[in-house]
């Protein structure tokens, strides 16, 4: 009896070695799986990291093109190029002076920190009609770079108008991933007179809102048709030019005239 308490005890004293050995290896275990799910330190954000600004990835060739005219501008630039006057009373090298001159003010644009600046909120603009930042840096900037010096409020204006045209925000998005440069279309001035160009041509009696139907299935067809309204524009200011430049000559030389025989 005295063998059977012992063997016994050393039965318990065996079991009870056994547990601590399975219970430490669980807690290691649990210890290692707790240590394992934790993020290193290598994968943990870094706090107070400033966000990429999309001016650092615009290619040096792109940045050149900022200051390229938007299509209001080239209108601008013929209609005040050459006035009847200038044509009068200035020589070649006297204009050719002034070409050179219009083009260094051209050159004289924003700084690099202004574009970045100005880019930022034009971005905001956009993403709030879902075209993202990857959208811009791949598909709009390359090829309309002039989006960099845009008045961002005059951009909001556009797009809200733009939107109208198109038929809601994801098709505005689509249109300009197609045709970028509708983006420098101001909702008024070119928008507009562009519908009612684009309409006339069409046959359609001046229908704003079938025109608008037609730039749906053709985003270009707008774009377009704003082209036409700024050659229309030229054209009617060269008419007024030759015009008014052929009306001073005859004036001059009637007055030539009229000095030579005394009267």
């Amino acid at each position: 009896s005295l063998a059977l308490v012992a063997a016994a005890g050393t039965a318990a004293l065996l079991a009870r070695s056994r547990c601590g050995e399975v219970g430490a290896g669980f807690c290691a275990g649990a210890s290692r799986r707790v240590a394992s799910s934790r993020p290193s330190a290598s994968r943990l954000p870094r706090r107070g990291a400033a966000p990429e600004r999309l001016i650092d990835a615009v290619a040096a060739n792109v940045l050149e093109a900022v200051g390229e005219p938007l299509l209001w501008e080239e209108q601008s630039l013929e209609v005040d190029r050459t006035p009847p006057e200038e044509l009068l009373a200035l020589a070649a090298e006297e204009i050719k002076s002034i070409k050179t001159m219009q083009a260094q003010r051209a050159k004289k644009g924003p700084s690099l920190e202004q574009l970045g600046i100005n880019l930022e909120a034009s971005a905001r603009v956009l993403e709030a009609v879902g075209i993202d930042r990857g959208k811009l840096q791949s598909d709009v900037i390359p090829v309309f770079p002039q989006l960099l010096r845009l008045d961002p409020e005059v951009l909001a204006a556009t797009v809200r108008r733009l939107g109208e045209v198109f038929g809601g925000e994801a098709a505005l998005a689509a249109a300009v991933s197609e045709v970028p440069a509708l983006l420098c279309l101001r909702a008024d001035l070119d928008v507009e007179p562009a519908l009612v160009y684009l309409a006339n041509m069409s046959g359609l009696g001046g229908n704003k809102e079938a025109a608008a139907n037609l730039a749906q299935q053709s985003p270009g067809l707008l774009l377009w048709a704003a082209k036409g309204v700024v050659k229309e524009k030229e054209s009617a200011a060269m008419s007024a030019s030759v015009k008014s430049t052929g009306a001073g000559m005859a004036a001059a030389i009637g007055n030539a005239i009229r000095t030579g025989r005394g009267y």
